[in-house]
């Protein structure tokens, strides 16, 4: 289930609210483009999205050795919390694990 952020939410109560008073006709030309710009002014001035950035740990003879290491000691942390706390991917812990790379 993706969470609507707050100012998404209060674009579309706006969104909401103009579209009944315009189907009522209870607001003025100049008035509608006024709420029109306001709200185009806010879809224009939302943050673009930040990709997720991680230094991905180089590959070395160590790597595997470290990602048996962790899981002997932390036998409940599953594959993804691995791959987070040593900076790599999921992939290179199943490779691993499962025994398709040394």
């Amino acid at each position: 289930m993706k969470i609507i952020p707050t100012t998404k939410l209060k674009q579309r109560a706006f969104l909401d609210a103009l579209i009944d008073v315009v189907a009522k006709k209870q607001v003025t030309r100049a008035v509608l483009l006024r709420h029109l710009r306001l709200l185009r002014s806010q879809l224009r001035n939302r943050p673009q999205a930040k990709g997720r950035v991680t230094a991905a740990l180089r590959k070395s003879p160590q790597l595997p050795i470290r990602i048996r290491r962790l899981k002997a000691l932390h036998p409940e942390y599953s594959m993804q919390e691995i791959a987070q706390h040593l900076k790599i991917s999921i992939g290179r812990v199943s490779e691993v694990l499962r025994g398709k790379r040394r």
